[in-house]
């Protein structure tokens, strides 16, 4: 049994694992614990697959009880507790704050405090008044309502008291970076930039957010690990190919640093995990599939935090995108002309990932994107050399205030050329299909076709391996 095969089937079982106790009431008891034992040295001595059996049995079992130890550590009370009624809610708050279109104050409150009470969650704050900041301990009141998304509540037309000022060192950091990309590149390029060095999406304004998911370029500007991984890439690649050592050292420091001011999404902490681990194997010489990589990342984010598995979308969706690319992107690739080079293998993995996140987006958005493809192609092979150009315009707009808007005018050309190109593909009459949600059902049976043709395709490869060593 091959080690990344044994990661991938561990971490299957214990993904199961979470999703059955989210849904089915267990008791870990000395009998559950004497099976698990029983299961480890049967594990011990098995050779054969029976031995993979046993080890998603063991990851469910582990699966079940992290799950059990998570909802036994949660606070009594729960945000739905309050639902419909006047409270007085204190937190901190999470990510930039925005407004929307009807001129509300929009942000997130986390470690929350509601009526005096610790609850977990956060919640979506509408107010009227744009003095909160990221990272302001804050104060305010009104009728709590549910809500969809991250959020576990909400409250409308909520004022606010400042608390308490004191920001973190990395949050003062990014808002720095911001400032300087706002003189030396406008408020509307800066929030773009932002959205993709960091995946800063609340910044990029509505109408932009909304163009870049009629044409499927959402992730550019989501915190998805897509950013995180392309500036990994870049640094590893420039730095590790004269000094090994140093471009390990750079982009593993540079992955703790992303997690902590992009604010430790799921989707961002899974592609870290993922990223150090691959690092840290090719550093050392040693072998891991991505299938492997991908298991370890999901084990490590949703060990620590059980509800990301059915209750973060970001980190569905971010899982889901990797998986299709590394299920189905060498099939996709193999039937499209390989004259093309690059632009054959973009197209291969955009569909790849589109493949097997659209059931998902479908059921949450009713919406799907024909035009994302072509918009891919057009545009993603200049977003590395955007985003660079993005750092440089940041650091030269703190640095050299004075002369940065005149002195980057070229990188504010490109930037403009770009979002028109991302407004016009929108525009197009046929650039995305949908109007209801997917039903829950119909969702279900998208991905069970799907498994199927994963399960056949990865039949296929090993005959056709066995096949080429005969």
């Amino acid at each position: 049994m091959k080690r990344s095969q044994q990661i991938v089937v561990a971490a299957l079982g214990f993904l199961m694992g979470i999703a059955l106790a989210q849904f089915y009431l267990f008791s870990i008891n000395a009998a559950w614990l004497g099976v698990f034992a029983f299961g480890c040295v049967a594990l011990l001595v098995v050779r054969s697959r029976i031995g993979l059996i046993i080890l998603v049995g063991l990851g469910i079992m582990v699966g079940v009880g992290r799950y059990e130890l998570f909802v036994a550590r949660q606070p009594a009370q729960s945000i739905d507790r309050f639902y419909y009624e006047k409270v007085v809610v204190t937190g901190v708050v999470d990510g930039e704050p925005s407004w929307d279109d009807r001129r509300q104050y929009i942000f997130y409150l986390k470690d929350l405090r509601i009526d005096g009470v610790a609850v977990p969650g956060s919640l979506r704050i509408h107010s009227l008044v744009g003095s909160a900041r990221e990272g302001y301990r804050i104060e305010t009141k009104g009728k709590l309502y549910p809500s969809l998304g991250k959020a576990g509540g909400q409250l409308y037309y909520a004022p606010t008291l400042i608390v308490d000022v004191q920001v973190p060192w990395y949050i003062t950091l990014k808002q720095s970076f911001y400032s300087g990309l706002q003189i030396a590149l406008g408020e509307k390029l800066a929030g773009f930039m932002m959205g993709l060095l960091i995946g800063a999406r609340s910044l990029i304004g509505k109408d932009l957010g909304d163009a870049l998911s009629t044409v499927g370029l959402s992730h550019m500007v989501a915190v998805s690990g897509y950013n995180l991984t392309i500036i990994v890439a870049l640094l590893y690649r420039i730095i590790g190919r004269r000094w090994r050592w140093a471009g390990f050292v750079v982009a593993s420091w540079f992955c703790a640093f992303f997690v902590i001011i992009s604010g430790a999404s799921a989707s961002i902490v899974r592609a870290a995990v993922m990223l150090f681990v691959l690092l840290l194997c090719r550093h050392f010489g040693r072998r891991l599939s991505m299938p492997a990589a991908l298991g370890i990342g999901a084990i490590v984010t949703v060990g620590f935090n059980p509800a990301y598995l059915l209750g973060d979308l970001g980190w569905q969706l971010s899982f889901l995108s990797l998986l299709g690319i590394i299920l189905f992107a060498p099939v996709i690739q193999g039937l499209l002309p390989k004259r093309f080079g690059i632009i054959t293998e973009i197209v291969a993995v955009t569909l790849a990932a589109q493949l097997t996140t659209a059931p998902l987006i479908a059921y949450h958005f009713g919406v799907l994107s024909l035009i994302g493809p072509l918009a891919n192609v057009l545009i993603m092979p200049i977003v590395p050399i955007l985003m660079l150009a993005g750092f440089v315009a940041g650091t030269v707009g703190v640095v050299l205030p004075g002369v940065a808007f005149a002195l980057l005018t070229p990188i504010r050309f490109v930037g403009e050329q770009i979002i028109d190109l991302i407004y016009y593909l929108a525009s197009l009459r046929w650039s995305q299909i949908g109007e209801s949600a997917l039903p829950q059902l119909t969702m279900l049976t998208a991905y069970s076709i799907l498994l199927v043709f994963a399960l056949i395709g990865a039949r296929r490869r090993r005959i056709q391996s066995a096949s080429n060593l005969i």
